[in-house]
């Protein structure tokens, strides 16, 4: 089995296997506000995981860069909707939290649309590159530097909630939120 086809497959099965999960969380307990921002998160992943799948997939350049700009627009919802998910999360009184981050939530979510739609738009370089398994190599322009710095700078801020989360815990709750924190 060559690269793609091997990248492909594994595409689809995870975005596959998220839905499954966010489906079972829909299932077990969707009146909550943290499920329900769990799952906004997994359909997000699995529909990323699926046009990341669809651009493995193209024959040609032009092609894979289609779905890698579909794939981003998806991607620009995610850093929001997981610092969404991280702020809410085992919580008693979430919506103090909402109040007291409502302005970086916002930013969160709002930065990584902007720099999509910005009219200085080059995410993408126009050079095409061949890679050793014959597969076409999409580098990023400035506006794609941008758009993963505040993904990078979102990561760390859903993680030191969830951090902040755990130690907040004590006794069996902790023992049982750390798996999922993990």
């Amino acid at each position: 089995m060559n690269y793609p086809s091997l990248a492909t497959t594994l595409c689809y099965a995870a975005a596959g296997l998220t839905f499954l999960v966010a489906c079972v969380v829909a299932v077990k307990d969707r009146r909550s506000f943290a499920s329900r921002s769990l799952i906004a998160c997994l359909g997000l992943l699995a529909l990323s995981q699926l046009f990341r799948g669809f651009s493995f997939r193209a024959d040609f350049s032009n092609d894979a860069v289609y779905w890698e700009r579909i794939r981003t627009a998806v991607a620009a919802f995610q850093p929001g909707a997981f610092l969404l998910f991280s702020l809410v999360f085992a919580r008693l009184e979430y919506r103090k939290y909402l109040t007291r981050w409502k302005y970086i939530l916002v930013a969160v979510f709002a930065v990584p649309i902007l720099v999509l739609v910005a009219p200085w738009y080059d995410f993408f370089e126009r050079i095409n590159l061949q890679g050793s398994s014959g597969q076409a190599i999409i580098p990023l322009g400035y506006t794609g530097k941008i758009f993963y710095a505040v993904f990078l700078i979102s990561a760390v801020l859903i993680l030191a909630n969830l951090e902040y989360t755990l130690r907040a815990s004590i006794g069996r709750i902790r023992w049982q939120i750390k798996f999922i924190i993990l």
